[in-house]
């Protein structure tokens, strides 16, 4: 399967991709009456969120879909063809501003190891240097946590043949977010 297009996030000036893979409670285009299908085999989901954290407060900035029906104005923005020719998308909604009132903790991670790189469904957490966790209570961000050398140690573990495969490495990926989110 081709690795799939993450959501990303602006996050003091940086840009992220967002790593949970399951997390739930942010935007769906689905909730506002926009029809998705998939956008190729890089974007299963159809669409691609573009989020920024401005004064302390989850946005989301930009949308892009792939939908086979008009695109309706979101929230007073009229939906433009993308900049990019050949785009697997026919609808961008730029300058969204959109609060997004999440409450949980999302895992955000940049500069992508490329020796990691595998045709697989999403770019995980434990593929990048720097890896992040933010929480957020109705939308603020309340607190971050830098989880960089804890993934380092995951991933040692994993290039030294310990667990023996990535499917064990994502696991105990799973297992250390659910137990740092519970607390």
């Amino acid at each position: 399967m081709t690795t799939q297009i993450p959501n990303t996030i602006l996050y003091r000036d940086q840009h992220y991709c967002i790593a949970d893979l399951k997390v739930k409670g942010l935007f769906k285009p689905a909730m506002f009456g926009i029809k998705v299908t998939p956008a190729g085999s890089m974007c299963w989901r159809g669409y691609v969120c573009h989020y920024a954290i401005q004064n302390q407060r989850l946005e989301l900035d930009t949308l892009s879909v792939a939908t086979n029906e008009p695109a309706p104005n979101l929230f007073g923005v009229k939906p433009e063809p993308p900049e990019q020719k050949g785009a697997c998308w026919n609808a961008v909604y730029q300058d969204l501003r959109l609060p997004i009132t999440y409450t949980g903790n999302l895992t955000i991670a940049k500069d992508y190891i490329e020796e990691m790189r595998e045709q697989r469904a999403m770019q995980t957490a434990w593929k990048f240097k720097e890896v992040r966790t933010l929480t957020f209570k109705h939308g603020k961000l309340v607190s971050e946590t830098d989880r960089s050398a804890e993934i380092a140690m995951l991933r040692q573990k994993y290039l030294a043949g310990k667990p023996a495969s990535e499917n064990q490495i994502a696991s105990i990926w799973r297992r250390f977010g659910q137990e740092r989110r519970s607390g």
